[in-house]
């Protein structure tokens, strides 16, 4: 009788060592790959949230065109690479709008930390309009504002415009 028990014991044993072997294999084949760091245009793929919930997506980008896809607030559309310090943490794009990104929205002016952890990024829209952003990384895509109104309320967008109300 004790050696039906031992018998059994080592089977299930067994059975709890197997099972957590292939939750482990099946935990590391569904993890992502891991972020690409080596330069400011791959740091940028990916969610970036600011500490008012507003997100923005960088992806689909193609290193040979130096171009991409992004989603910012109500936008999305296309991006292309005009400058990239490879070796730092600075780098310029022209952000086109609209169906096929057609429509041009200006430069964006990016600095984006080495860890990935963090970004700037100042639009700039003709001679005296900017608009600087802060990011940090987000893992997944946020929930939060997604349009002008309900980021900025009440708030004039500039000088012009609060001297209007």
């Amino acid at each position: 009788m004790n050696r039906n028990r031992c018998l059994l014991l080592i089977a299930g044993i067994s059975w709890l060592i197997l099972t957590i072997v292939l939750d482990l294999e099946d935990a590391a084949s569904t993890q992502r790959p891991a972020r690409d760091l080596s330069t400011p245009s791959s740091r940028l793929l990916g969610y970036w949230v600011t500490d008012h919930g507003v997100y923005a997506h960088y992806h689909d980008y193609i290193s040979d065109l130096k171009t991409g896809r992004f989603r910012a607030l109500e936008f999305s559309g296309e991006y292309k690479v005009l400058s990239e310090d490879r070796a730092g943490t600075t780098l310029v794009v022209r952000k086109f709008i609209g169906i096929g990104g057609k429509i041009e929205s200006g430069l964006v002016y990016f600095d984006i930390a080495r860890d990935g952890s963090r970004m700037s990024a100042e639009w700039v829209f003709g001679d005296s309009h900017h608009w600087l952003m802060i990011y940090r990384w987000a893992e997944k895509p946020s929930v939060g504002p997604c349009t002008f109104e309900e980021i900025l309320g009440d708030v004039p967008v500039s000088a012009d415009d609060s001297a209007e109300n």
